[in-house]
Parts: structure tokens; sequence; C-alpha cells
């Protein structure tokens, strides 16, 4: 049985830094334990793959998205791996030209 990893995707690495930084500016002593946690909700994501919803924007079964205070994990769960595509606030839709260079 082949372990599953996790992947970030240019577009989800990016998301973490500008969250972060965002982060950093309003609360600084609660990043590292923000991306921490964040880490832990991806890398739970590998025991259960389906856990997360559908996502809504897209209408496709193969996309799933995970919320951590407010903000949506969207990934793709492959036989070898999970990709976290792109981290973004929940309270805005889906830009799916986000998905398309991952």
């Amino acid at each position: 049985m082949t372990t599953k990893r996790i992947k970030f995707s240019k577009q989800a690495k990016k998301d973490i830094i500008e969250i972060f930084n965002f982060i950093s500016l309003n609360n600084p002593q609660n990043t590292k334990q923000f991306k921490d946690k964040l880490i832990q909700k991806c890398k739970e994501i590998l025991v259960f793959p389906n856990s997360g919803r559908l996502v809504p924007e897209l209408n496709q079964t193969i996309f799933r998205e995970i919320i951590y205070k407010g903000y949506r994990i969207v990934y793709l769960a492959t036989h070898n791996d999970i990709i976290i595509l792109t981290i973004f606030n929940g309270r805005i839709l889906l830009d799916p030209d986000l998905l398309e260079e991952n």
C-alpha cells in the first residue's frame, strides 16, 4: 500500500503566505498556532479524504473542501496524494480559474 502525501499547489502556497501575512499584521502572536492548526487540518484529509464536502461552485465530484476558521481548503484526492489546490476566505466564491494551473 502506498502512503499518501500532501502536496500544495503553487496557488495554495501563495494563499498560505497571504493568509499568514494578514494574520501576522492583525494578531502576530497567533500566527504560528494558526499555521500549525491549518497544517493539521490538511493532514486529517489524508486519513479521511472523502470527509470534505463537494465544492458547490464546481459541480465536479473530484474536488472537495473542508472549512477551517472561515477559510475554505479546496483539495483533490488522487490514489497517491492529497493535493491542496487553494485556500481562501470562506465568505467569497471560488474562482475556478485559480485551479487551472494546478
